[in-house]
């Protein structure tokens, strides 16, 4: 029998807490328990990509922001999205055929 079968699924917010310790970031962790809202570095560090990518999809339009006193910050299901990009880029989708299929959403 596998030991993992009798495990209960994560909920969403304990796998974005998850990927935060997994990088070591102690600082988004604290920020992700206090506010809706998470900084483009804690958001980049959850996924693993650049900061620079995670801005290029944003200036694109491809995720949810709201800018406070000039930064960037990005709903908690903005991560859902980026995972859906990364999930699509893999597959070897366009960002234009990324953005049409979430304007269909």
């Amino acid at each position: 029998m596998d030991q993992h079968a009798h495990r209960p699924p994560l909920d969403e917010m304990q796998l974005y807490a998850k990927r935060l310790m997994l990088h070591g970031s102690d600082e988004a962790l604290a920020e992700f328990a206090r506010t809706p809202y998470l900084r483009i570095q804690a958001l980049a560090r959850l996924v693993g990509l650049p900061t620079s990518t995670v801005r290029h999809y944003t200036t694109l339009g491809l995720l949810p922001v709201v800018r406070v006193n000039g930064k960037h910050h990005y709903p908690q299901h903005a991560f859902g999205v980026l995972r859906k990009i990364m999930d699509w880029r893999s597959l070897g989708l366009s960002l234009s055929d990324i953005q049409q299929h979430l304007e269909q959403e």
